[in-house]
C-alpha cells in the first residue's frame, strides 16, 4: 500500500476518499450492509409469495377478486389492507371467511351481491363496501380509525391515470411526482 501511495498519490487520495466516507465506513462494510439489506428485502417479500399459507389472506384475496373483478391485485397491497383491517377489527378474519362462504370466489355483480347479502349478518353485509373502499380509495376503516394504505397505487387513481391529471403543479400520471427528477 505504501508503494502505491507514493507511485499514484492522486489515485490513492481518490480511492481513500471513496473507501472511507464521512462515517469512516470502508467499502467492504458498505457492501456487507447493502447485501444485508437486499437479503432482508427478499425475506420481507416472502410472506407475499407465501400468502396461501395464511388463510385470512387467501380468503381476503378470493373475496376481493370476486368483488373487484378485472383489476390486477398485488399481494403486497392485499397484505397491507388485511393488516389494516385486522388492526381495526379483531374478528376480521372470521368475517371474511363468512363472506367468502356466502358469495363464493367467482366474480359477482351488484344485484347478485345484494341478493346474497340480504339475509346475512349486519357486520358481514357491510364488509364488501369496506373491502372495495380499501382497494379503490386505499383507506381501511372509517372515521378516526381510518388507515391510509395507498394513495397513488389505489384503483381509483390507476383507473383514470391515463386521462386525468392531479390538480397541482405536477404534470403526468398519479404518483409521477414521487420519483426524483432526472
Amino acid at each position: 500500500m505504501l508503494r502505491e501511495r507514493r507511485a499514484f498519490p492522486r489515485l490513492w487520495y481518490k480511492m481513500r476518499k471513496y473507501d472511507d466516507g464521512p462515517t469512516g465506513a470502508t467499502r467492504r462494510v458498505v457492501l456487507k450492509g447493502m447485501t444485508s439489506l437486499a437479503g432482508a428485502s427478499l425475506a420481507g417479500a416472502m410472506p407475499g409469495w407465501a400468502s396461501a399459507a395464511n388463510p385470512v389472506q387467501s380468503d381476503f384475496m378470493a373475496v376481493s377478486k370476486a368483488l373487484v373483478g378485472q383489476h390486477k391485485m398485488t399481494a403486497a397491497y392485499g397484505d397491507a389492507l388485511v393488516a389494516a383491517f385486522a388492526k381495526n377489527d379483531p374478528k376480521f378474519g372470521a368475517k371474511v371467511s363468512a363472506l367468502l362462504k356466502l358469495i363464493g370466489s367467482e366474480p359477482v355483480d351488484a344485484d347478485t351481491l345484494k341478493a346474497k347479502l340480504a339475509g346475512a349478518d349486519k357486520d358481514v353485509a357491510a364488509l364488501p363496501q369496506a373491502i372495495l373502499t380499501g382497494w379503490y380509495l386505499g383507506i381501511a376503516g372509517s372515521g378516526k380509525d381510518a388507515i391510509c394504505v395507498a394513495y397513488a397505487s389505489n384503483f381509483a387513481n390507476q383507473t383514470v391515470a391515463d386521462v386525468l391529471r392531479p390538480q397541482s403543479y405536477a404534470y403526468g400520471a398519479y404518483g409521477s411526482w414521487s420519483a426524483k427528477p432526472v
